[in-house]
């Protein structure tokens, strides 16, 4: 029994399956403030316009996982408009401190908006851009193949990725209509889905006991059959660089978003110093 090696893999899955959401949600916070700053005076009219496709699918993501994990939804807004406090949706919901299983959906409910948003893409993919999808998920194949040191994920990545941008932005795509909309759509989705301070706040009541369990889970088998905790970490790894690179999605339209407005903001001060000029 290695001790030092179960310690790693317990480690390993923690980094991959917590560490992964999280680091997401710090991500794609970040380009929500630059897509706004970018955005300057006329922010909140974007954040309304915007907010029709991605707050409903945000509360959403609370509200699946609410479910999932029997909380009771006491109050559910998809989307507001206006508010006193500027709230564009809400979920509210209630449950039971002492069981385990609904205090573990706390950080589930918490981070839902990343998981089910990045979950929503990739049907949009599917649906509307399926050589995008398709190769996808061969990138995720690849990097899921499990017999690689940690070195050589960095060239499978960009190797897997690469086919991915060249048939997501291949030059007939742009004659497609359906390619505009995913664009529309996954900016939108994306834009929407950073975390606000209550939905974090929820999550960290979760947090330690998800960490445990993805801590615990190796240990336990290492301590059983080294063999059958490298198969077990092997499979959690391999589903774990699946759902990674369903975030990686989110975040190309986060940024996608970002480039867009940095453009239009360029765009409109060069003009505007044209015309005082004249």
């Amino acid at each position: 029994m290695d001790f030092g090696q179960i310690l790693v893999a317990a480690l390993m899955q923690v980094l991959f399956w917590v560490g992964a959401v999280i680091l997401t949600g710090v991500i794609i916070a970040c380009l929500n403030t630059l897509f706004y700053r970018f955005v300057g005076t006329k922010s909140h009219a974007v954040c309304v316009a915007t907010a029709v496709i991605g707050t409903p699918i945000h509360e959403l993501g609370h509200a699946f996982f609410c479910l999932v994990f029997a909380h009771k939804i006491t109050e559910i807004k998809l989307f507001q408009a206006s508010s006193d406090d500027g709230t564009l949706g809400y979920v509210t919901h209630s449950y039971n401190p002492k069981n385990i299983y609904q205090k573990i959906g706390q950080f589930f409910i918490g981070v839902g908006p990343i998981i089910f948003g990045s979950g929503i893409l990739l049907l949009l993919l599917f649906l509307l851009v399926r050589p995008a999808f398709t190769s996808l998920t061969v990138a995720m194949k690849l990097l899921s193949g499990g017999a690689y040191n940690m070195s050589d994920y960095f060239p499978l990545i960009g190797k897997g990725f690469a086919g991915f941008f060249r048939k997501m932005f291949a030059v007939e795509n742009f004659k497609t209509w359906t390619w505009w909309v995913m664009l529309l759509l996954g900016c939108m989705i994306a834009i929407h889905m950073r975390l606000s301070k209550p939905d974090i706040e929820g999550a960290k009541l979760g947090l330690i006991l998800v960490i445990a369990i993805f801590a615990i889970v190796p240990i336990i088998v290492g301590v059983i059959s080294m063999k059958a905790m490298r198969v077990v970490t092997g499979a959690m790894t391999s589903a774990a660089i699946y759902v990674m690179c369903v975030y990686l999605l989110a975040i190309m339209f986060a940024m996608i978003s970002v480039l867009v407005a940095l453009v239009i903001r360029l765009l409109i001060t060069a003009i505007n110093k044209l015309l005082h000029r004249k």
